[in-house]
């Protein structure tokens, strides 16, 4: 079972760009998914944010990138659609990768 972990995780070290471009893909899937709300998936998305924050030692920087970058959707999102439920799903998420990286931020200046 070690070693399957161990396996694991060196993988995932190894791409770090494509887990990076799984949770946004993610992220974009849940935004624009208008079936399925639940907060059980929002966190559970952001937990594995977190997870990979630890595993490849991901700088703030990251997370305020992802916040330009959801910033930008919720942009384009409101000029389309006005107030929407897709609007707001993007507004949650910049609240919650804005709260995310300044606890980062401050974790970080810690140390």
């Amino acid at each position: 079972m070690k070693k399957i972990l161990k396996l694991l995780f060196s993988v995932l070290r190894q791409n770090k760009s494509g887990a990076l471009t799984a949770i946004c893909l993610i992220l974009i899937g849940n935004i624009f998914s208008t079936e399925i709300q639940s907060d059980l998936i929002i966190f559970g998305i952001l937990g594995l944010y977190i997870f990979f924050i630890n595993v490849f030692k991901l700088k703030s920087k990251v997370t305020f990138l992802f916040c330009f970058f959801i910033l930008g959707l919720l942009f384009i999102e409101f000029v389309f659609t006005g107030v929407s439920i897709h609007t707001e799903k993007v507004a949650v998420w910049l609240f919650l990768f804005m709260a995310t990286g300044i606890l980062q931020e401050l974790v970080l200046n810690k140390k």
